[in-house]
């Protein structure tokens, strides 16, 4: 009742400060932010099909919009327009499907070699984007050169006589043994199966690894709130020793204040894991986080030193830790950070064994630091 008593006291002075109010109200702010940017159709690269409208056009752009992930496909009736839009840079790139696709891809099929185009594309700049987008279009297109290929292949074939065969019929065994299985299985590197589950839109993805800044912006907001109490004498009834545990207090119940609501978030958003791994991976982050800013409260007992600490830690924080990218420089730096597990526990065990090996060593490191100011 007593722990509960503190933890209620000390929530309740949190509340009344302005800067914590900020920090919680950025939450739901942000949840709110991403949900209706999610909602919009939004892409990595904005690509106009000019589509004449056939039979075979159609199906093309449905199979581009199927698979188009952080590409937009944007249909277009007229190619003018279409190029008016590009030379805006409202687009990346202009496609104009012909309404002679069959003949088109008939031609290429029995000329390869020729200069036998099927689709006419515009770009102002060869970009990787640009590149890679097109990789959309040749597997959309894929199906009917494959198919006319099998063809023309079996039909020129000397050791067969299909004579006797149609070509409805020869199609027949390519269809038959045509499959709609996958070649490839991706797994994380602790041999954890990446889902479709696992696999988050590309604006809302970044979302778990900001929260996490925000919690530990509380941290450090309440390890500098500390230390102002320390230098008006709030705590000098307790000795030494004891105001490291004090300390960690306040850091922790200011960041359990505020993962609550990150907790939440994460599941309105959809970047969560299983329930039960997500409260774990989230309980040992918190603690995590409470350990890291007590321990640097304890080595930078002044606001002098501790607020220009916090605010470059921060920005570090989110340079280094695997938010936006997660390139092998940051690897190393990324252990001195409770935010990195947190953002990697969710799929991977390697992380989540190393964040329980963090919560040791900050746990020892801070023992240590209480034992040396008791004996003082």
């Amino acid at each position: 009742m007593r722990m509960l008593k503190w933890f209620f006291l000390l929530s309740k002075r949190l509340y009344k400060k302005w800067m914590f109010l900020v920090l919680i109200c950025l939450i739901p702010l942000s949840v709110l932010a991403l949900k209706l940017a999610s909602a919009e159709k939004a892409g990595f690269a904005q690509i106009a099909v000019v589509n004449p409208h056939t039979e075979i056009s159609d199906q093309i752009l449905e199979k581009l919009n199927e698979s188009s992930g952080i590409l937009r496909f944007l249909e277009y009736e007229s190619a003018d327009d279409a190029l008016a839009d590009l030379s805006a840079s409202r687009l990346d790139a202009v496609w104009v499907l012909p309404e002679d696709l069959a003949e088109r891809f008939a031609a290429f099929v029995n000329d390869p070699k020729g200069d036998h185009y099927i689709v006419k594309v515009y770009r102002q700049e060869d970009s990787l984007k640009t590149r890679l987008a097109l990789e959309k279009l040749s597997a959309a297109m894929f199906p009917y050169t494959s198919r006319m290929f099998f063809l023309k292949c079996m039909r020129e074939d000397a050791e067969l006589d299909l004579s006797k065969l149609t070509d409805e019929e020869i199609l027949d065994y390519y269809d038959r043994f045509f499959t709609e299985g996958t070649l490839f299985t991706f797994a994380f590197p602790d041999g954890v199966t990446a889902t479709e589950e696992s696999e988050r839109n590309y604006l809302t993805s970044p979302i778990r690894g900001l929260l996490s800044i925000v919690v530990l912006l509380a941290g450090l907001s309440a390890a500098m709130l500390y230390i102002d109490d320390e230098k008006k004498g709030v705590f000098a009834f307790a000795k030494s020793g004891d105001r490291v545990l004090i300390s960690f207090a306040c850091q922790l119940t200011a960041i359990l204040n505020v993962a609550a609501f990150v907790f939440a978030a994460v599941f309105l958003l959809g970047v969560n894991t299983y329930f039960l791994r997500e409260l774990a991976v989230t309980l040992i982050f918190v603690l995590n986080t409470a350990l890291f800013c007590t321990v640097l409260q304890q080595l930078l007992n002044s606001l002098l030193l501790f607020a220009p600490t916090a605010t470059v830690l921060t920005i570090l924080d989110v340079l280094i830790c695997p938010i936006f990218f997660d390139l092998y420089v940051q690897k190393t730096p990324q252990y001195l950070l409770p935010n990195a597990y947190y953002i990697n526990a969710v799929h991977s065990n390697v992380y989540l064994r190393a964040s329980l090996a963090f919560t040791a060593v900050s746990a020892a490191i801070l023992l240590l630091i209480y034992l040396r100011k008791r004996r003082a």
